[in-house]
């Protein structure tokens, strides 16, 4: 989660005031997951033999980076347009033919973007208490993955702009990345079993040509 403190900063929230903030939401976090039963489903994939890695964060980072520069790219205008960026993609599709996909949950489709914070990574929804900050800093519309009744109440109070891309298909997305990476590295496709929820959908990677000597 630290490195929303990193995040809210690139929008213009003073470094100081994230930190603070983000450092306080952590310590919430964690206190809620202390119950939890950290070991099930490790303890599952030892009785069934088989290896076992989270790469949850990791994945997070491969979509935030890319729909960072998808948008970059295509420098949309308004929330409309963001939809049928993501709608490109078939992650998103296969969300929305479940009725999961994209949502602007605030503010119309017609309404311009202005200055975007992409919340794709961090662990969890950050601290509601950064809006105000983001507001003041100009942040005009929010694109992230979920968000909680109170932080979209934060976010109205403020006018601004949430589109909801999806939970699961942002992380199909970000895990099939991860995996188009790995494939390119071992110079063929691994077998991959779709379940819970996971749809593959491979993406061809650009290598960079190598220099003539």
């Amino acid at each position: 989660m630290e490195v929303q403190a990193d995040l809210f900063h690139e929008v213009g929230v003073s470094l100081g005031a994230a930190e603070a903030l983000v450092e306080k939401r952590m310590s919430e976090v964690s206190r809620r997951f202390a119950p939890s039963n950290h070991q099930q489903s490790v303890d599952a994939a030892r009785l069934l033999g088989l290896s076992m890695m989270c790469a949850h964060t990791v994945a997070d980072n491969q979509v935030h980076t890319y729909l960072e520069g998808r948008i970059r790219e295509r420098d949309p205008e308004t929330l409309e347009d963001v939809v049928e960026l993501l709608m490109e993609e078939p992650e998103y599709v296969e969300a929305a033919r479940q009725g999961a996909g994209p949502t602007i949950v605030q503010g119309s489709g017609s309404r311009r973007l202005g200055k975007i914070k992409l919340e794709m990574t961090g662990g969890t929804s950050g601290p509601k208490e950064l809006f105000a900050s983001m507001a003041t800093a100009g942040v005009t519309t929010i694109i992230g993955m979920h968000m909680s009744e109170d932080h979209l109440d934060e976010a109205r109070k403020h006018n601004i702009n949430v589109l909801i891309a999806g939970h699961i298909s942002s992380d199909n997305l970000g895990v099939n990345l991860l995996l188009d990476q790995l494939d390119a590295a071992r110079g063929k496709p691994f077998t991959v079993v779709e379940a819970s929820g996971f749809r593959r959908f491979p993406r061809p990677v650009k290598t960079k040509k190598k220099k003539e000597k």
